[in-house]
């Protein structure tokens, strides 16, 4: 019976009485109302169901933890959508730092290798190395957003999507993003 009365009240009705009380009752009904959708989210940023959901859940604790410090209880949605995105994002980046390679992905170079073919490896793997350190030396929102865009292939609308962007945002920050590792190419 309470459940369903808890259910009627809106976001920020809910983080008020929350604030106010301290009773995990009101926080489970806004657990309820954005579990799936917040998983959902870090899904289509992560592309990984099991990684979503460590961090959907890391999502929560977060929300749970620092709900008190909402100022705006209307904005609860929004603010629980970037702690998502943020979190989301750095699970990314970690993974990424923490990636191993096999030794069967390494370039592999045949014994029949000429010398022209050794000078063109070389010359791509100095361009390689520049490129990843030009990369490296952006912030991590501009390289998540130009590996989503050129590694992992994702389409403008799927950036839109994800991002909550239009489609000039997405575009103006992409042209960005781009002026900035060309930038940061001709210094490495």
């Amino acid at each position: 019976m309470l459940a369903n009365l808890l259910s009627q009240l809106s976001d920020g009705q809910l983080v008020l009485r929350y604030q106010k009380e301290r009773r995990p009752e009101f926080f489970d009904v806004l657990y309820r109302r954005y579990s799936k959708k917040v998983f959902l989210y870090c899904y289509k940023i992560m592309g990984h169901r099991e990684d979503a959901l460590d961090v959907s859940s890391e999502v929560f604790v977060q929300a749970f933890e620092k709900l008190d410090t909402l100022r705006e209880a209307i904005t609860f949605r929004a603010w629980l959508f970037r702690i998502a995105c943020h979190k989301s994002i750095n699970a990314c980046i970690r993974k990424q730092r923490t990636a191993t390679y096999s030794i069967d992905n390494i370039f592999y170079v045949s014994a029949s290798t000429t010398a022209t073919d050794w000078q063109d490896y070389e010359e791509k793997e100095a361009q390689t190395k520049n490129m990843m350190a030009a990369l490296a030396a952006l912030p991590a929102e501009t390289q998540t957003l130009l590996k989503a865009k050129y590694y992992d292939g994702e389409s403008i609308e799927a950036l839109m999507e994800r991002y909550h962007l239009s489609k000039s945002a997405v575009k103006m920050r992409l042209a960005r993003a781009r002026e900035q590792a060309n930038i940061a190419y001709g210094r490495a």
